[in-house]
């Protein structure tokens, strides 16, 4: 039964139970709804804690993620959250929380990390799960090339060069939301730099390089993000 057609008739009607008798177990749709979101939730595959670059777990949680928004898109739009925009339960919060304090993240850029995250998969499934709607009546860029159609060839000349690959392309291509989240956590890991750097320039006497920075978040980031642990990024 689809999130949108339940009722706690058609669901009585379900377990065979009088409607009276499930509001003796349950105070409504909304609550029968919570109860099955995080019934769901607890079938993903959470990775463990271990000593890995916070980069990394990070990415790991959000392929995750997606998997079972993708599998379950109701949990998008009636997911019990701690936060607007936040395709998670508490348990998960606290998780990601804590491999990033762990890391060396104030509080406060924990928050924004995990709250940009959050924000980010729940846009990407969204839009994945609109193109597959489209795709499955006909061809998903129909209204862009009809919109297209009405412009002048030299309007927009980067896009009418760009119109004629769309047919042959499927989105996303493989990989790509791989690369989007490595990119992201890239630019978060390269923005937390310059204020560490201070930190230890102020701090004489104390190591140049901690634990959490050495040289997967010192060096390149986006080697960081691709789990490159052994050897310096390109310069």
């Amino acid at each position: 039964m689809a999130p949108a057609e339940l009722s706690m008739r058609a669901l009585a009607k379900r377990l065979g139970v009088s409607v009276q008798a499930l509001y003796t177990h349950v105070s409504g749709r909304d609550e029968v709804l919570r109860l099955l979101n995080q019934q769901t939730l607890a079938t993903m595959e959470v990775p463990p804690l271990d000593r890995r670059h916070w980069s990394e777990w990070l990415l790991d949680y959000a392929c995750a993620s997606r998997a079972l928004l993708l599998r379950c898109p109701s949990l998008i739009t009636h997911i019990d959250v701690s936060a607007p925009g936040t395709p998670t339960s508490l348990e998960h919060t606290e998780r990601v929380l804590e491999i990033l304090v762990t890391a060396g993240f104030s509080d406060t850029e924990a928050l924004a990390t995990w709250d940009l995250l959050g924000r980010f998969l729940t846009g990407w499934v969204t839009g994945e799960l609109a193109y597959e709607a489209a795709a499955r009546t006909g061809n998903p860029f129909r209204r862009l090339y009809e919109q297209m159609a009405t412009r002048r060839p030299d309007e927009m000349p980067v896009m009418n060069r760009l119109l004629h690959r769309l047919p042959s392309h499927t989105w996303p291509a493989p990989g790509a939301f791989e690369d989007a989240v490595r990119t992201l956590l890239a630019g978060i890991a390269a923005r937390r730099r310059p204020k560490r750097a201070a930190t230890r320039i102020s701090r004489p006497g104390v190591a140049a390089v901690s634990r959490q920075e050495s040289p997967r978040l010192t060096g390149n980031p986006t080697a960081a993000v691709r789990g490159n642990t052994g050897r310096k990024g390109r310069r």
